[in-house]
């Protein structure tokens, strides 16, 4: 999370959808001084404050989340199982490196991803034990109440630009000019692989069970296994 008293503006980080980009560029209108980058301890364990859902803000942080319904608050999303294995990537590392360079073959990738979706799976999204891969409308909503006044799609940003612009001003036209505007944008390498090839059906299905609000409430299409 980003907070900026002299823009009016929150931005909401969600994670392995471009947030810690869009962070560095907006950074500078920070009021909190990178209060949110850090973990703290809530006496019960460490939090990652950077991707906190929504109704940990206003539990832990009443005063911050007094401003949501005061400041234009904002965020972006992701296809849901694209940015599932995007998650699982970015906690496990060195299988995903390995498997890029050839040091860790497909299977072992494939096992390791099994491992990690059924611990996913035998747990209500509310209590999502890997923080990039929790349900993105946890981010944005408490119950059905939605605290984004925009969220955006990360996989085509520009549609969204003017209504930025329109919310927080000259910090967005700083965000698209730097970061967004495709002439800009890094080229990000994904592995060439399809969902079915690193997923069984049983698990492919379970996550699209367990992503099921945001695929609707995103306006993402329900995939599809191909065996």
């Amino acid at each position: 999370m980003l907070i900026s008293d002299s823009h009016r503006f929150v931005f909401l980080h969600n994670p392995k959808a471009a947030g810690t980009s869009v962070r560095s560029v907006l950074e500078k209108y920070d009021s909190t001084a990178g209060k949110f980058w850090r973990n703290f301890d809530d006496r019960v364990r460490l939090r990652d404050m950077a991707h906190m859902p929504m109704e940990s803000v206003r539990e832990f942080f009443p005063t911050e989340f007094e401003k949501l319904s005061l400041y234009f608050v904002f965020g972006f999303v992701r296809e849901p199982l694209s940015r599932y294995i995007s998650g699982f990537n970015e906690i496990n590392k060195q299988i995903y490196l390995g498997l890029r360079s050839g040091q860790i073959s497909i299977e072992n990738y494939r096992e390791r991803l099994k491992r990690h979706t059924d611990k996913l799976l035998s747990k209500p999204c509310e209590l999502c034990p890997f923080v990039h891969c929790i349900p993105q409308h946890l981010i944005y909503c408490i119950g059905d109440e939605c605290h984004a006044d925009l969220i955006m799609k990360i996989e085509d940003p520009l549609q969204f630009k003017q209504s930025l612009i329109g919310g927080i001003g000259e910090p967005a036209e700083v965000l698209f000019s730097n970061l967004i505007d495709p002439a800009r944008r890094r080229n990000v390498k994904k592995l060439d692989y399809q969902l079915n090839e690193l997923l069984c059906k049983d698990q492919f299905d379970g996550l699209v069970s367990y992503y099921s609000r945001d695929f609707k409430d995103l306006g993402y299409e329900v995939p599809v296994y191909h065996s």
